[in-house]
């Protein structure tokens, strides 16, 4: 985004739907965490559905998404817990880190 000439909000993700209850399961299960989820009321106006239109990113920055969420996680859990033990370093994204999207992610390289 940005080399591009696209100057508004570009949606990015995945057109694959998941439950907020859904991700935060999934990121317990990659991490090995013992975490409790607490449930919360949903504010009045939170939105029911969170597909994102994925025209403009397609059509505009030739951006799609690839590769499978859980597989995304584990490589961000992995980079994180490298950076806690003080084996990698705290790196801004770069056009070969981990792209996260959705319901996949992926090295984009």
């Amino acid at each position: 985004m940005l080399d591009s000439d696209v100057e508004q909000p570009v949606n990015i993700g995945n057109s694959d739907e998941y439950s907020v209850r859904d991700l935060a399961r999934l990121v317990l299960d990659v991490t090995g965490s013992a975490s409790e989820l607490r449930f919360e009321p949903l504010p009045v106006d939170d939105p029911t559905q969170r597909r994102p239109d994925l025209t403009l990113a397609s059509e505009r920055l030739g951006w799609r998404p690839e590769g499978r969420l859980v597989e995304g996680l584990r490589r961000t859990a992995t980079y994180f817990e490298q950076v806690l033990a003080g084996q990698s370093e705290l790196r801004p994204h770069s056009r070969t880190s981990l792209a996260l999207s959705g319901s996949s992610a992926s090295s984009v390289q």
